[in-house]
């Protein structure tokens, strides 16, 4: 197991620091918007909420290939073309994806009552399964990780008398986080309004099981990530010095409910499946969460 998202050399990583395409997306960030991503080991991908808006390939000929929304390829970048390209993003992609932006563009974020400080390190992320080839690795995580839970949170569910609603258990993670006791929290982000909030704390729960299970294989390419992100002016120092000197060990999981209070929480089995599941929800009102269930 891996987790490539980062920059395959040394020479790599100097040459996307000195870029100008590397400048032009850190501009590209505003104080609530946007995200910066390593890809691959040579690319950078720039995300205004879940969308992606932008994609740097820096080719090994010295050369660097430019996409945009929906894959177009832009001919020069600027930030205009990024403006433009977001003007495309049909809106309720963008609303969907602002409270992911928001919890990313938090100095830091503590949990409840805890001191405890996170910090966002990456958006969606994926672990790579090598023996399994690219085809397989869907199927890998599914049968191993996804399909045990979502039969546990469907047999939930009908105990409680719920009626069955779609819901997806995939292998991209809302939110990777690291704590200030360098650990690492798997974050799934839902929108009060969303159909399968209820059952958020079983999606979380997979992405639990499936990080703890390749924390030994993953832990230093998380590593390596978060101090190729630092030396690039991605994230802060303080994320670095929250980094273990060895492996991580624990990996929590949390599900964070934007546009949502304790008071005006809606009627539902999140409750239950946080309890069941042992996933703690949070409301974002700030970057202090507030502990719903």
């Amino acid at each position: 197991m891996n987790y490539s998202r980062f920059l395959k050399t040394d020479a790599m990583l100097e040459r996307v620091k000195k870029s100008a395409e590397l400048d032009v997306l850190k501009r590209a960030v505003s104080r609530e918007t946007g995200y910066i991503s390593l890809l691959d080991g040579d690319r950078l991908q720039l995300n205004y909420g879940t969308t992606k808006i932008i994609t740097v390939r820096f080719l090994r000929n010295g050369s660097v290939e430019i996409t945009g929304f929906q894959n177009v390829p832009v001919e020069e970048l600027s930030l205009r073309e990024i403006q433009n390209q977001e003007r495309e993003v049909p809106s309720s992609r963008l609303v969907e994806g602002k409270w992911h932006d928001a919890i990313c563009h938090m100095p830091f974020v503590t949990l409840g009552d805890s001191r405890e400080r996170w910090w966002v390190v990456d958006r969606e992320a994926v672990i790579g399964f090598a023996r399994e080839g690219r085809a397989g690795k869907r199927d890998f995580w599914k049968k191993r990780f996804a399909e045990p839970v979502k039969a546990e949170a469907e047999h939930l569910a009908t105990k409680f008398g719920s009626s069955r609603i779609k819901v997806r258990y995939g292998d991209e993670l809302d939110l990777l986080a690291l704590s200030s006791a360098g650990e690492l929290g798997c974050w799934e982000v839902k929108h009060a309004g969303s159909a399968d909030l209820d059952f958020a704390p079983a999606q979380a729960s997979v992405y639990r099981l499936g990080y703890q299970a390749a924390i030994d294989d993953i832990s230093d390419d998380i590593k390596k990530m978060v101090q190729q992100k630092v030396s690039l002016g991605i994230l802060t120092k303080d994320v670095e010095a929250a980094l273990p000197a060895g492996k991580f060990k624990k990996v929590n999981a949390a599900v964070i409910v934007g546009s949502m209070s304790c008071a005006n929480a809606p009627k539902g089995l999140l409750r239950e499946f946080s309890d069941h599941f042992d996933v703690p929800v949070y409301t974002l009102p700030s970057n202090r969460l507030d502990r719903f269930a």
